[in-house]
């Protein structure tokens, strides 16, 4: 075994959010913006914490015996990995919007 392939990570990495996991985080917060009439406070909120997102994660993770019951500890885990990644912010906000443009 080389080391490289022991510095990658699996399928089955709890820290990796499944790309179908991804699509339903992303499907579920679109909606619910969309459902309250949020597109203008969310995109405005996620422009200024996109610079914070790793440590917004950080954070759900520090709080997790807390969210835990609430949203389960794989749901939880995945949101704070989701968090951490700059361009699921971005690529969040690009959705928002064009829910909002009617496309």
């Amino acid at each position: 075994m080389s080391d490289d392939s022991a510095t990658q990570r699996t399928p089955h990495d709890p820290f990796v959010v499944p790309p179908e996991r991804r699509e339903a985080i992303f499907k579920w917060m679109v909606d619910k913006v969309d459902r309250y009439g949020l597109e203008v406070p969310a995109v405005f909120v996620l422009e200024l914490m996109k610079p914070l997102s790793f440590i917004l994660s950080q954070l759900c993770l520090f709080g997790a015996p807390v969210l835990y019951p609430f949203f389960g500890m794989e749901r939880t885990e995945h949101f704070a990995q989701f968090l951490s990644e700059r361009e699921n912010v971005e690529e969040l906000i690009q959705r928002i919007e064009r829910r909002a443009a009617g496309e």
